[in-house]
């Protein structure tokens, strides 16, 4: 099961009309149109979101090789986002955070880093603080690994990270932007002649 919950309200508007009564028979299209109003819909409105990270070290070829090492949020980060949230959201609150866990804490860092690299940050969007703390913790991500020996936790405060959402971030559909006219997609390019 993805640990990205996607939490979603009605997606489309409702209409209201106000019936016309007889004795407005002379109004004209103008003031028809202005008893008509249209919620506000669901899915427009931005929401805050409560978000936990972990990232794990990526386990080698031996298994654990000694030594597993993981970086976890300690404390919720709260950001602005769409009220229904996609891998995308979740791609870019990580990327801030490995930057953040590059400043705060170098050694870790490197641990998550090395040839190996890590796993895919394992990212937690609740609607409050303490729903997200409680499905971090249930699924051990507050706790060393049990699996090996020789693992590591390290927790970091949220306090000083800083989120700074790009433009679009609180639209449901952040990240499926198609790409701007005349610019070649690297990852569309056809392989180089002579490589595998």
């Amino acid at each position: 099961m993805s640990k990205l919950t996607t939490l979603s309200n009605c997606a489309c508007a409702i209409a209201l009309a106000a019936s016309p009564s007889p004795a407005s028979a002379q109004d004209n299209r103008s003031e028809e149109q202005s008893n008509w109003t249209w919620d506000q819909s669901d899915s427009q409105t931005p929401k805050t979101w409560y978000v936990m990270i972990a990232v794990h070290q990526a386990v080698g070829p031996a298994g654990c090789d000694t030594y597993r090492y993981k970086v976890s949020t300690i404390d919720p980060i709260e950001v602005t986002g769409p009220p229904e949230v996609r891998s995308a959201h979740g791609n870019e609150v990580a990327a801030w955070w490995m930057m953040f866990v590059r400043e705060r804490a170098p050694i870790p860092y490197r641990w998550l880093t090395t040839p190996a690299g890590h796993e895919p940050p394992e990212v937690y969007f609740r609607q409050s603080a303490e729903e997200a703390m409680e499905a971090f913790r249930a699924d051990g991500h507050l706790r060393q690994s049990r699996s090996c020996s020789g693992s590591k936790l390290v927790g970091l405060r949220t306090q000083s990270f800083q989120f700074t959402p790009p433009p679009g971030f609180t639209d449901v559909d952040f990240g499926l932007e198609p790409a701007p006219q005349g610019v070649t997609v690297a990852r569309d390019l056809a392989p180089v002649p002579g490589t595998l």
